[in-house]
């Protein structure tokens, strides 16, 4: 068998969008093979849940994203309190017992943008460090040992969220990893139905044919653009 051009937590989720156009097209498939028909859609369905059940992908997948949205939302929190301090430094800069670039406020906005959380922490442990033993002269600027706290506290928070984010994505790949074996049966079956949904309406339906086509569904599924690829059926 190919390999899965999904993450293996997606196949359930990109199942169940193929089912819905199948059940759509269904007249469709049955004309093209009697095989397709709702004992078929009947069977696939059975099989999606016995995925879910097992593996609890939509469980994890919303428990995760709740999770990684407060993550994110707290290390997006750090950028202003990056921009105030590096005010605070530049007016500082001749009293320093460092450059201001080696605060490594510059690597920290980075670490934000790149959602790099263990990067993150990395680059900020030298920011504070650099913060505390040049306190007593920041202040001077108008920076305030209350700023620090803060900025000390956020990070806490987020190296307190950033295990609770592993541990939640090592349970999911537990249980895919488990029954990895029932969802490449199901993969199988989906493919076939994808392949088979491109042959009907490549020539006939465009938007229909990208209901069955792998970088249609990924952009859906992951809300992003992507490139079309190579994927039609081969004659």
């Amino acid at each position: 068998m190919k390999k899965i051009p999904f993450r293996l937590e997606e196949v359930p989720v990109v199942a169940s969008m193929v089912m819905d156009s199948l059940n759509r097209d269904l007249a469709d498939f049955t004309a093209f093979s009697p095989k397709y028909d709702a004992v078929f859609v009947s069977d696939i369905a059975t099989k999606v849940k016995a995925v879910e059940v097992k593996t609890n992908t939509q469980v994890y997948i919303a428990q995760l994203k709740t999770i990684t949205t407060s993550l994110y939302n707290s290390t997006d929190s750090l950028r202003p309190l990056m921009t105030r301090l590096e005010g605070y430094v530049m007016l500082a800069k001749d009293e320093l017992n460092i450059a201001p670039a080696d605060f490594g406020i510059s690597d920290v906005r980075n670490k934000i943008g790149t959602k790099d959380v263990e990067g993150l922490l990395d680059k900020l442990a030298i920011t504070l460090m650099h913060t505390t033993n040049n306190l007593a002269v920041l202040e001077t600027k108008g920076f305030t040992a209350e700023a620090l706290t803060e900025l000390e506290t956020l990070t806490e928070a987020i190296r307190s969220k950033n295990p609770e984010q592993n541990l939640k994505m090592d349970e999911k790949e537990a249980g895919v990893q488990a029954n990895l074996g029932l969802i490449k049966e199901l993969w199988e079956i989906i493919a076939e139905v994808m392949d088979i949904g491109k042959r009907l309406y490549k020539y006939d339906d465009t938007e229909k044919t990208g209901d069955y086509t792998i970088s249609t569904i990924k952009s859906r599924i992951r809300h992003e653009g992507s490139a079309p690829e190579p994927d039609d059926p081969q004659p």
